[in-house]
């Protein structure tokens, strides 16, 4: 069976000069596709241009198209923009990602990063462009991938103000969910997948492994985050899809399945949400 890693930036620069010798490791493990992570627009481009070069060979790159906390903080803290300018800079990459919205199988990542290095100048920023991009999912029926730290209240806060105002909205996933099983399972609760990388592959990260042992494998993606994110002990200079046997073989040790049903499963469960 054909498998699927749930989120990647295989059109990051830091991947060009490895990309086909780690496409070459995918396939010998059955992983020909893989949902992208969307940044700003150079990187939809970017995703589009890669979708382009590698589907005559085999390969499926789904893109997903968002506007990145970290792209937004990057705007605020430009030294020599005034707010107005910061904010119409923003607004105009959320007109092209209306769009280009057309060209995504899912729109994100977008949500909120309130680490301080992120967060100085960008809270209101974040917090705005998040709920604009949820009105646009809402309106192009797009699944949403959300990037959630040191934030959980807030995402879900403006989570549950747009599922009030418009209940047909609900569907998407949390990337990189390294929470507490509280938060796994009001993510859940919400429509929202919970996608798990490399953080699981720590035998000490006990917080996580009981949040997948309470979560049914159906709410359950699989990611690698390629280039960041490596499991422990990962032998490579940069993560890449095949990290997902690692993940895949923690989550088989704590909900007492094999490797290949984890991988297949879960597979299934992202081909689900993007329409695959």
């Amino acid at each position: 069976m054909s498998r699927v890693d749930a989120h990647c930036h295989l059109a990051d620069p830091r991947m060009a000069p490895l990309l086909d010798e780690v496409l070459a490791r995918s396939r010998e493990v059955g992983l020909d596709t893989f949902v992208q992570g969307g940044v700003d627009p150079k990187d939809w481009q970017a995703q589009l241009d890669l979708q382009q070069r590698l589907q005559p060979l085999g390969y499926r790159i789904v893109p997903t198209f968002g506007l990145h906390p970290y792209f937004l903080a990057k705007l605020a803290q430009e030294p020599d923009s005034s707010p107005e300018q910061i904010w119409q800079q923003a607004e105009e990459a959320l007109d092209l990602l209306a769009k280009m919205a057309k060209h995504a199988a899912g729109l994100g990542e977008m949500g909120l990063d309130f680490r301080p290095r992120y967060l100085q100048d960008s809270e209101l920023l974040q917090r705005e462009f998040l709920g604009l991009q949820l009105e646009l999912a809402q309106a192009t029926g797009r699944p949403v991938v959300l990037h959630v730290v040191r934030a959980f209240d807030e995402v879900l806060g403006l989570w549950d103000l747009w599922r009030k105002s418009k209940a047909e909205f609900g569907v998407g996933m949390v990337h990189a969910f390294n929470g507490t099983s509280a938060q796994a399972q009001a993510y859940w609760q919400r429509g929202l997948s919970v996608s798990i990388g490399g953080a699981i592959c720590d035998p000490e990260n006990r917080r996580l492994q009981q949040a997948v042992a309470k979560l049914p494998i159906e709410a359950l993606l699989l990611e690698s985050d390629s280039p960041d994110q490596k499991p422990l002990l990962w032998p490579r200079e940069w993560n890449e899809p095949t990290s997902l046997l690692n993940v895949a073989e923690a989550i088989g040790q704590i909900k007492g399945l094999s490797r290949d049903e984890v991988l297949d499963r879960t597979s299934q469960n992202t081909r689900k949400l993007f329409s695959l």
